[in-house]
């Protein structure tokens, strides 16, 4: 790795996720560390600890404000390499592109259709999903995802006959999904898990999908989550709900299917931030910021930073 890097001239800046890659090439240029999670593994955890202390590195970026406090509680004092907040992100749907016919869904022309679009991982709430399924059968359920494995799975459980499942669709297909939505849901409980099932994100996580929905202008019912509360303000650009109570997300999905102005006026604020502070120009921008690159924005970054202003949790 470090005989790539320097095969030609030594790069500007070094960045990525990679412990052991970073590490490895920590002499050869400055170093941006991305993390998504606190490490729990003792190796892991030991060379992330080395990592920390080199000279070399410029800023740890994290995803929200709550690994970055974990961070500093785990490594106290880290005003050597500032912690600097980046929530994921996502781009607009692109006005310029050949529109194409938008994808046939099964279930009743004249129902009200409510979508998920992501895995069916643990803690994803798809027994949420299935659950308002139930409970709400003059809708169509669509969701959008999964891999064979957890196709199986699910439907090997109690299906309702109006929740529908699409599979994986390729990354340049799902966008003509969103429009076909009445409502969308991001229903995270409170423990979620990768895709192995042996890392548990919720604390920290800051979901892409999330950020996806908003670009699409969807009204979308989420999860009342501390770490999803430094993105989502409750009937400003989303309704949220506690995610274990059904009862609140039914009363939620009914409710925007009654108010077109309440969807519209969700959806669009929603899109509107998303325009405004959370592209994926928007993160590189401000996780390049102030280390001296050229053709990038320059500004001052000391201590934790972000350019957006999160909600305080409840």
């Amino acid at each position: 790795m470090r005989a790539q890097l320097t095969r030609d001239a030594a790069p500007d800046l070094i960045y990525g996720h990679d412990l052991y890659g970073l590490t490895a090439a920590a002499d050869v240029a400055p170093l941006v560390y991305e993390s998504h999670r606190l490490r729990d593994d003792p190796n892991t955890l030991r060379i992330e600890h080395r990592l920390l202390q080199r000279d070399s590195l410029a800023r740890i970026v994290v995803i929200t404000h709550a690994l970055a406090r974990d961070y500093e509680r785990a490594y106290g004092h880290l005003d050597t390499a500032p912690i600097l907040v980046a929530p994921e992100g996502s781009d607009p749907p692109d006005a310029s592109a050949r529109p194409t016919a938008p994808p046939e869904l099964p279930g009743r022309p004249d129902a009200p259709r409510i979508g998920y679009i992501g895995h069916l991982y643990e803690g994803r709430g798809i027994g949420l999903v299935l659950d308002l399924a139930d409970r709400l059968p003059d809708l169509d359920f669509h969701l959008i995802g999964g891999t064979d494995e957890d196709l199986a799975r699910w439907s090997s459980s109690r299906r309702p006959a109006n929740a529908h499942f699409h599979g994986h669709r390729p990354p340049g297909a799902v966008s003509a999904y969103y429009p076909l939505f009445d409502v969308v849901l991001a229903p995270y409980q409170s423990k979620i898990y990768t895709a192995d099932g042996h890392c548990e994100t919720g604390r920290w996580a800051s979901p892409m999908k999330l950020f996806e929905y908003m670009a699409h202008g969807r009204a979308l019912v989420a999860s009342d989550l501390p770490v999803l509360r430094e993105i989502l303000q409750d009937r400003v650009n989303c309704l949220l709900c506690p995610p274990a109570e059904a009862d609140a997300w039914a009363d939620a999905v009914t409710e925007l299917l009654a108010d077109e102005t309440l969807r519209r006026t969700l959806g669009e604020e929603a899109r509107r931030q998303v325009l405004h502070q959370h592209t994926w120009r928007h993160r590189a921008d401000r996780v390049l910021a102030g280390l001296g690159l050229p053709g990038t924005i320059h500004r001052s970054t000391v201590g934790r930073t972000s350019e957006f202003q999160p909600t305080p949790p409840r």
